[in-house]
C-alpha cells in the first residue's frame, strides 16, 4: 500500500489544535505520507469568519481547502460533527478521497434528540456554561468526552491555552449546532468506502447514532469497548490500529485507489 494524505476533520466547537498528540502518532506511521488538520469555517485560523449555517456549506468549504498538489490518495479522519462534514464531502466528491473514516457522529433524520446529545452531555454542558475559568470550562468539557481522566488534567491545561490563543466565538458555536441539529443522511451511500468507528462509553453522542449510519448503509462498524466520545484522546493507538488495517484491506481487494 503506497502511503496516504490524511485529513483531519474535529467536531462542534473544536479546531485543528485539539488533535494535540493524536498528529505526531499518525504522522509516525508508515502507511501515512502527511497529515493535514482542516479548520472548519468559525474556527481556529477561519475563527473570524462566520461559521454557516449548515453542513453543505461547511463541506464546500473544506473541499476547497484540500492539496492538490500531493499525488497520494486522499483520507478523511472525523469525529462528531466533523464526520457529517466528511460525509458530505465523499457525497459532493467521491472521486477525490479514497476512504472516509467517520467516529461518533449522528443524523437528524436516523437518530431520536437523546441519542444525538445524551442527558449526561445537557448536564455538562451547564456546568460548562458556569466555568469560573478556561482551564475549569475544558476539564468540565473532556469529562464529558473523555474516559481517560488520567490525562484530563494536561489536556485541559493545553486546550485552555487554545482558547486564549484562538478564541472561538459564541454566536460561531450556535451556528455550528444549527448546522448539524438540521443535517440528514441521503439515502444513497456515496462511491467511496465509509468505515464507521464508535465507543460504547461515549457519554456525549450514543453509540446507537453510529449503529444506525452503519445499518443504514451497510458499512464496516468498529466499537471500542471503554472509550468516551473523543477516542483520539482515549486510544489514539486503536484508532490507528483500525485506520491502518481497513486501508491495508482496501489497498489489496477491488479498491485500487490507494495505490494511484
Amino acid at each position: 500500500m503506497s502511503p496516504v494524505d490524511i485529513y483531519l476533520i474535529r467536531g462542534l466547537g473544536r479546531e485543528a489544535g485539539h488533535w494535540g498528540d493524536f498528529v505526531p502518532a499518525l504522522e509516525s506511521q508508515s502507511f501515512v505520507q502527511s497529515v493535514h488538520c482542516l479548520d472548519l469555517l468559525g474556527t481556529g485560523k477561519y475563527r473570524k469568519l462566520t461559521s454557516p449555517l449548515s453542513i453543505e456549506e461547511n463541506a464546500e468549504f473544506l473541499l476547497s481547502q484540500l492539496d492538490e498538489s500531493s499525488s497520494a490518495a486522499k483520507v478523511l479522519l472525523s469525529v462528531s460533527m466533523g464526520s457529517m462534514v466528511a460525509v458530505e464531502m465523499v457525497q459532493r466528491q467521491p472521486r477525490r478521497f479514497a476512504a472516509a473514516f467517520v467516529m461518533n457522529t449522528s443524523f437528524a433524520n436516523l437518530s431520536p434528540l437523546l441519542h444525538r446529545l445524551q442527558l449526561h452531555a445537557f448536564k455538562q454542558f451547564l456546568k460548562i456554561g458556569r466555568s469560573k475559568s478556561l482551564e475549569e470550562r475544558e476539564r468540565e468539557v473532556l469529562k464529558m468526552v473523555s474516559q481517560a481522566s488520567e490525562k484530563h488534567e494536561r489536556i485541559s491545561e493545553e486546550w485552555a491555552e487554545i482558547a486564549r490563543e484562538r478564541p472561538m466565538a459564541v454566536k460561531n458555536f450556535f451556528r455550528q449546532l444549527i448546522a448539524a441539529a438540521r443535517y440528514r443522511l441521503a439515502d444513497a451511500k456515496p462511491d467511496v468506502p465509509v468505515l464507521v468507528l464508535n465507543s460504547k462509553e461515549d457519554k456525549m453522542v450514543s453509540p446507537a447514532c453510529s449503529e444506525a449510519l452503519a445499518e443504514r448503509w451497510q458499512l464496516p462498524l468498529h466499537t471500542h469497548p471503554s472509550a468516551g466520545h473523543d477516542l483520539c484522546v482515549d486510544d489514539p493507538a486503536w484508532v490507528i490500529e483500525v485506520v491502518e488495517d481497513e486501508l491495508r484491506a482496501l489497498s489489496a481487494g477491488t479498491v485500487d485507489s490507494l495505490d494511484q
